[in-house]
């Protein structure tokens, strides 16, 4: 189980009907597409400023934890230690992503966003063959984007201000379900794209990406597939607010990367995958 707290809501859940359409909504989306993790239970206690959700106990951890090569039951900050993170094989990072883009197009179809990708929250199934994206219900409460300090496109498109979810105000003559269904925040897909990027980075090297994008050094290192998929989200553009800041913000969709060769499921590497699974779940 765990109880998040509603920041900043921008779903008024004192509203019952506002409440049960949410939790309505959140249960068709989690239960309709087999890369996301549904949940047993979920509730808002507006009273106390809570959202609460139960889940099945995932005992075989997430993305994080394959990187780390650590237990999903240890505590955060002696498993997730820089010096421990190795990287992935590039055919279970070709896997993984397809699975997480596969999430994303249908969310994106739903007019869902997630805002919170990583790959902490990216949960493994008792095999590692398949992967669960889970934390959907962030998306409604306004936390700090993560990485926000990096994801430098927001200030252009905002005119150089800090970029919140809460921004996002309905009409005056609809609810916040009704705009975000009606609507494609074009940001929020955007958001979501470059979080799938540093992820996909994470899984490649063993380690966050620290910097806004990767340096122009470490493409001529990659496999030219991997090179292909990181330059295409993290497209970089000069500031017109500032000509000597350079900014990335993806020129790609979640189903236009889903096209690239780099996640293709008809790859020979996918008749091979088993022994990669044997290999890190022994």
């Amino acid at each position: 189980m765990t109880a998040t707290p509603i920041n900043k809501s921008f779903i008024n859940f004192e509203d019952d009907f506002t409440r049960e359409s949410f939790t309505k909504v959140l249960k068709t989306l989690s239960t309709n597409n087999k890369y996301i993790m549904p949940f047993l239970h979920f509730d808002i206690l507006h009273k106390q400023k809570l959202m609460i959700k139960i889940e099945k106990v995932n005992e075989y951890g997430s993305i994080k934890d394959l990187i780390y090569k650590s237990s999903a039951m240890n505590s955060y900050g002696k498993k997730y230690q820089p010096s421990k993170g190795k990287a992935l094989n590039l055919s279970l990072v070709s896997i993984y992503g397809r699975q997480i883009l596969e999430a994303l197009v249908y969310l994106h179809r739903n007019k869902w966003y997630h805002m919170h990708i990583h790959t902490g929250n990216v949960l493994l199934d008792e095999n590692g063959e398949e992967i669960r994206l889970s934390g959907l219900e962030i998306f409604v409460n306004d936390l700090p984007i993560r990485n926000e300090h990096v994801m430098n496109y927001a200030f252009e498109n905002f005119n150089g201000n800090n970029f919140h979810i809460s921004q996002a105000k309905p009409n005056n003559n609809s609810s916040i379900l009704t705009d975000i269904f009606k609507n494609t925040y074009n940001i929020f897909e955007k958001i979501d794209i470059i979080s799938f990027g540093r992820l996909v980075y994470e899984m490649a090297f063993g380690k966050e990406l620290k910097a806004p994008f990767p340096d122009n050094l470490e493409y001529q290192d990659m496999e030219a597939g991997l090179a292909e998929v990181l330059r295409l989200i993290f497209y970089k553009k000069e500031s017109k607010i500032n000509t000597n800041f350079m900014y990335s913000v993806p020129q790609v969709t979640a189903s236009e990367l889903l096209k690239l060769k780099f996640f293709d499921s008809n790859k020979e590497d996918e008749e091979n995958k088993s022994k990669f699974f044997y290999y890190l779940f022994r």
